[in-house]
């Protein structure tokens, strides 16, 4: 691969939940492998990478909506590990 940036990867890993969840008694284990292995995988394929942990619906809201922002010749993705 020849190009320099492919884009970005944006992960939001969430392990913990807020207490007026359903999930709040279920806390995922094993979601920093996870981003482990997304972050490795993806920057050898040459994306900038964006990790947000144990985010509210609005804050990933926030997020996605953050990266519409960006060029249309810009190529993201989003990674949600729930």
């Amino acid at each position: 691969m020849t190009h320099k940036r492919r884009g970005k990867l944006i992960i939001i890993s969430n392990g913990k939940f807020l207490p007026v969840s359903s999930m709040a008694a279920y806390p995922r284990e094993g979601t920093e492998r996870d981003v482990e292995n997304l972050h490795s995988t993806f920057t050898q394929l040459g994306f900038d990478i964006e990790v947000h942990r144990d985010q509210t619906r609005s804050q990933m809201l926030k997020i996605f909506l953050d990266g519409m922002q960006l060029s249309q010749n810009f190529c993201w993705f989003v990674i949600v590990c729930l």
